[in-house]
């Protein structure tokens, strides 16, 4: 068990991202950004918040922009990659069913 109050910060945040619970996380690294306001990983750590939240209300554009953000900012983050893969697979496989539609309704 970690005794290190940064790392105990780290999990917390962890679970708040896997609990779905954006706004408290944005909250702690808008927290977090005020005593050190120029750590790169905080700053990922709000772009990413703010990505779930746009995510979360349907805007997917603005989503997909706050990921990039993020991996510009931290390249190896693993959960901006995989959600902005995600995105990319969907809007693929949306586009394959819009053409599939279209290419039906033709013959």
């Amino acid at each position: 068990m970690s005794t290190d109050p940064g790392q105990l910060v780290k999990e917390r945040i962890e679970q708040l991202l896997d609990a779905e619970a954006y706004d408290e996380a944005l909250a702690t690294f808008k927290t977090l950004a005020k005593r050190a306001p120029g750590d790169r990983q905080i700053r990922a750590g709000i772009e990413l918040c703010e990505g779930f939240r746009a995510l979360a209300a349907r805007d997917r554009l603005e989503a997909a922009q706050k990921f990039e953000s993020v991996l510009e900012i931290d390249p190896s983050n693993e959960r901006a990659a995989r959600q902005l893969a995600e995105m990319r697979r969907q809007a693929t496989n949306e586009r394959k069913g819009l053409l599939s539609r279209l290419m039906g309704k033709k013959e």
